[in-house]
């Protein structure tokens, strides 16, 4: 038998040689202060993400660094943050109540509870009513409630709820009792009061003012 085997025409396939690809260059860092600003742009810190942002830009721009969209999307949010501010000043200013000399409301607008006074005359108050602001209004015009006295309790520590409110309502209700004397259905007349919780108590808030509260709405004091 012959064995003898005849040479193929084709070369020989060569071997694969590996595939070596060239080195890359190492990626820039990502600033800390950019990631600082957005961070703080999305919560509302507007001055540290102004700080932060400008901080950012000025070390990309020197140093290569990454993050430049991360700094001006935090000067962006802060922008936005400053204008919901601004809007919200302008608002609760055009809806404060104007008040003469001595204090008497003459024009109707919301009042922080904590700025309401003896004598002023409120509406749509109702017994749990925990606003931090009441619509307030001219006693000549018409209202449902009137706040008739005010007291302060004792300082020291929180004394608790329950003394606080027992400490009100009886206070309150001899209050306004009097203040209705003789008044026009004065028997349907309510007992109202704010009271500081544990805290406003904490911001030395100690006052109770008390408030009547009208079967229907009237002019006048009582």
């Amino acid at each position: 038998m012959d064995t003898t085997r005849e040479s193929s025409p084709w070369p020989a396939p060569e071997a694969p040689v590996p595939a070596h690809r060239p080195p890359q260059p190492p990626q820039a860092k990502t600033s800390g202060f950019a990631i600082a600003s957005l961070v703080f742009g999305l919560i509302g810190g507007v001055l540290l993400s102004v700080v932060f942002g400008i901080i950012a830009l000025h070390r990309i721009s020197r140093r290569g660094l990454r993050g430049k969209g991360l700094a001006i999307a935090g000067l962006v949010l802060s922008g936005l943050w400053t204008l919901l501010i601004v809007a919200a000043v302008v608002i609760a200013l055009a809806t404060d109540p104007e008040r003469d000399p001595g204090g008497r409301v003459t024009d109707s607008g919301s009042e922080s509870v904590f700025d309401l006074r003896v004598g002023d005359c409120m509406n749509n108050l109702e017994e749990t009513d925990l606003e931090l602001a009441v619509d307030v209004a001219p006693c000549a015009e018409l209202h449902d409630a009137e706040a008739v006295s005010q007291f302060d309790l004792p300082e020291g520590g929180w004394p608790g709820m329950a003394f606080v409110t027992g400490k009100a309502e009886r206070r309150c209700l001899d209050s306004v009792g009097s203040a209705a004397g003789d008044a026009p259905r004065a028997d349907e007349i309510e007992t109202f009061y704010f009271h500081p919780t544990e805290e406003s108590w904490r911001r030395d808030d100690r006052t109770v003012l008390c408030v009547a509260l009208f079967p229907d709405p009237r002019r006048g004091q009582l």
